[in-house]
């Protein structure tokens, strides 16, 4: 009989399976869990600006016991602002003997020290006139 009922517990533990859940520390449900397998994955936009580290609880559970345990991210930022014109066109005027103290700068667009790159086209080349 204790054999039986032993075998009987077995598989309902094995039709029930292990079941995971995130616990706390999931700020704004940016994480999920698919709670058959323990699969963590990112579920909303990341924003190193707002949160630069989660600290996630995952639960364990077979019905009968839990288990805990705690997963660290941390955010990298990247550089997701693009670059801003304070003005839609820019004039300048630069003469050909004007050597001294180059380069010399001509506009100032970003802010921040992510590196810019500018390049200037030749508008004559562009219509055909050279």
């Amino acid at each position: 009989m204790y054999n039986q009922l032993s075998h009987r517990q077995q598989r309902a533990l094995d039709a029930a399976g292990v079941r995971y859940k995130i616990s706390s520390g999931n700020i704004g449900n940016v994480f999920a869990i698919r709670n058959t397998t323990g699969a963590l994955y990112v579920a909303k936009a990341l924003d190193y600006e707002k949160i630069k580290k989660y600290e996630l609880r995952l639960t364990a559970s077979d019905n009968f016991k839990e288990n805990y345990t705690t997963v660290l991210i941390n955010v990298r930022d990247v550089n997701d602002n693009p670059p801003v014109f304070e003005k839609s066109s820019y004039r300048t005027q630069i003469t050909e003997e004007d050597d001294r103290g180059l380069p010399k700068r001509v506009l100032r667009v970003s802010t921040d020290w992510d590196p810019l790159f500018l390049f200037v086209k030749d508008k004559s080349k562009l219509s055909g006139r050279q």
